[in-house]
């Protein structure tokens, strides 16, 4: 993926300007990294258990591409290991690749050995999901043969309301009131959202929250929080970073092969697969002080992937 994606949060409290961005790493290579050697591996099929890990073009960790793991799919072949030390503790970066030819690092901990097998409804590897031979619980073979099947496309409209049905579903099993959506909102974080897959950053050069600025900018004073995201289309999302802890009650896994259930697997993503960004995104959704909410989203045809902008605002 050729573009700069960043998926983060940020309140900003309605005295000022004051806020936090919550954006962190398991391990954050760009700190203190020293390269110790590299080793041949076997070659063998990862499921990706973190679709926003970092990728590095190179084994030396002193590159970052841009794109996040889960923008080439939900498996990868790895087949090369570069072995390192961050910040004094002993890491290993796999270098992968996938069936479209990407290549690139990640960390070995954002990814599990898995078997598959191909479903046999169609021969065309290119849109044919593969099935892990351990398929379990609530999701299997059925899934992605409908997945298979059509192909994604956009509607934001449909986008928003998957959305928001699904926000509002799991606000509402909390005891919390539902969010409105706001015309005004849908504005800015639609303008927001491009610019987010070329500058992921909440600020501009002058380090003023770009959201708050296109705020003031439309008169709009009751802008708060704003969450930046980016998640696969034309994939099983399960809301979950690992699939051995699907939550079999509440059919966590999503089919994404059309705008509805994109944005449900947004809000599902945000609200059980958060531990990354210390659950800033899910505190966000879930606060109950917010009432409304505007939500912008891009589809990236290229590469399977529809960013996602929501600004929650108090009314």
């Amino acid at each position: 993926m050729s573009k700069l994606t960043k998926v983060s949060a940020i309140i900003v409290a309605s005295a000022g300007i004051a806020g936090t961005i919550i954006t962190t790493n398991a391990i954050d290579a760009a700190a203190k990294t020293k390269f110790r050697y590299y080793e041949n591996i076997k070659d063998n099929d990862y499921k990706v258990v973190n679709k926003k890990a970092v990728i590095y073009s190179n084994g030396k960790l002193n590159h970052k591409t841009g794109a996040r793991l889960g923008a080439y799919g939900a498996y990868v072949t790895g087949y090369y290991a570069s072995h390192v030390t961050v910040n004094g503790k002993k890491a290993v970066y796999y270098k992968f690749k996938t069936d479209s030819g990407h290549t690139g690092w990640v960390w070995r901990g954002w990814l599990r050995k898995v078997s598959y097998k191909a479903p046999t409804t169609n021969s065309d590897s290119k849109s044919t999901p593969k099935v892990p031979v351990n398929a379990t619980g609530n999701w299997g073979k059925s899934d992605y043969e409908r997945l298979a099947k059509g192909k994604f496309s956009m509607s934001i409209a449909k986008y928003r309301q998957g959305f928001i049905d699904t926000v509002n579903q799991e606000r509402a099993s909390r005891g919390l009131d539902a969010l409105s959506e706001d015309a005004g909102l849908d504005s800015i974080a639609t303008k927001r959202d491009p610019e987010t897959i070329i500058n992921g950053g909440h600020t501009d050069a002058n380090g003023h929250y770009i959201f708050m600025e296109y705020a003031k900018d439309s008169g709009i004073s009751y802008a708060r929080a704003e969450v930046l995201g980016m998640e696969s289309v034309n994939t099983i999302s399960h809301g979950l970073s690992s699939s051995e802890n699907i939550d079999t009650t509440i059919k966590l896994n999503t089919v994404v092969d059309d705008s509805y259930s994109a944005g449900k697997a947004a809000v599902l993503a945000y609200i059980y697969d958060d531990e990354e960004h210390t659950n800033g995104h899910r505190d966000i959704l879930l606060n109950a002080s917010y009432n409304v909410i505007g939500i912008g989203a891009t589809w990236i045809k290229d590469n399977d992937v529809v960013s996602n902008t929501a600004i929650l605002g108090a009314k």
